[in-house]
């Protein structure tokens, strides 16, 4: 879904593990996705709608170094976590309105950034009774299905984030009987070295 000019690589004097500094990054930008919208089965997915939805999303970044601090930024090296928020669904008639078939939110749970610059985790939704990450059955029980990827891209002093998201169809909610697949693309505004 991204493509640019990678901030990192792996390869020497362009690995995030060889960042002597740590950057405590936050990167804000958009998201656009689909609602897969299936036939109301559950276990037999039959697209019948493909809404179109945009939204907002934060990412807080802890790139090289021996870790951060800071609101929201994860302590450990080389993680990431974020949200998806406020998304909003196209209309028939070309009018955004609120998408109601799904969490406000939506956690980015803390994921690890490679030394490429690549990271990845797991999305906050759906979530058992109990709090835990919930699995359709279709994974067997593995963990949640809901997950969000991407990459770092370049220069290092103007840092951007972009990259892909999918969370999964909650059987247990009648109202999310949709699976969602998304893009996004952020950039740092706060704790790169050009703000």
């Amino acid at each position: 879904f991204a493509f640019g000019y990678d901030a990192f690589r792996d390869a020497d004097g362009m690995r995030t593990t060889e960042v002597s500094t740590s950057i405590a990054a936050t990167f804000e930008g958009h998201t656009m996705a689909r609602a897969l919208i299936n036939d109301s089965d559950e276990t037999f997915i039959t697209l019948s709608g493909a809404t179109p939805l945009r939204g907002d999303v934060t990412l807080n970044a802890c790139i090289g170094g021996s870790g951060c601090t800071g609101d929201g930024i994860p302590a450990t090296a080389n993680m990431i976590s974020g949200m998806i928020s406020g998304l909003e669904e196209l209309r028939h008639d070309g009018v955004w309105i609120p998408y109601h078939r799904a969490p406000r939110d939506i956690p980015m749970e803390e994921g690890a950034i490679a030394a490429d610059g690549s990271f990845g985790g797991y999305l906050g939704y759906p979530r058992t009774a109990r709090g835990d990450l919930n699995s359709w059955d279709f994974d067997a029980g593995s963990g949640s299905t809901s997950k969000y990827g991407g990459n770092l891209y370049g220069p290092r002093d103007g840092l951007e984030a972009a990259g892909w998201w999918h969370m999964q169809v909650d059987h247990r909610a009648r109202a999310l009987r949709s699976s969602l697949i998304g893009s996004f693309g952020a950039k740092c505004v706060k704790g790169c070295v050009d703000d």
